[in-house]
């Protein structure tokens, strides 16, 4: 290996390492804003789906996939902002209401419990929902 491609090398694993790792596993910090301008706003699974108001006034149909949330024995919560969620596989009678998401989730001694989490970071850009 040449020099050059070590140099490269040792000063590219020198700049990962000094990103600190919660960044990239860290929960979504903002609050959403889609429930303040979308109606009819469901979860179907991971979906989230939404009529949300256009800046020419109009409503439009949309949806996206809530990212990060997991079924922690019982409890919703984060674990990483940019993975698909997995709670949908081991809770039911999925709901959301405004930007909280409600369901029933099995604990690991087999029992369901309630729980709801604050959904973080979606927001309504001109009739899309998307993440901030």
């Amino acid at each position: 290996m040449s020099l050059l491609k070590k140099v490269t090398l040792t000063a590219c694993c020198t700049i990962l390492a000094a990103i600190p790792l919660d960044i990239a596993l860290s929960s979504p910090t903002s609050s959403s804003t889609y429930q303040s301008s979308c109606s009819k706003i469901s979860v179907s699974g991971a979906t989230l789906s939404a009529s949300c108001r256009r800046k020419n006034g109009k409503f439009k149909s949309t949806s996206i996939l809530i990212r990060g949330i997991e079924n922690n024995d019982g409890n919703l919560s984060y674990f990483r902002s940019t993975s698909p969620s997995t709670y949908q596989s081991s809770c039911s009678k999925i709901s959301v209401s405004g930007a909280t998401l409600s369901a029933s989730c099995r604990r690991k001694n087999g029992k369901f419990k309630s729980t709801s989490i604050l959904i973080r970071g979606i927001e309504n850009n001109d009739g899309n929902l998307s993440y901030l």
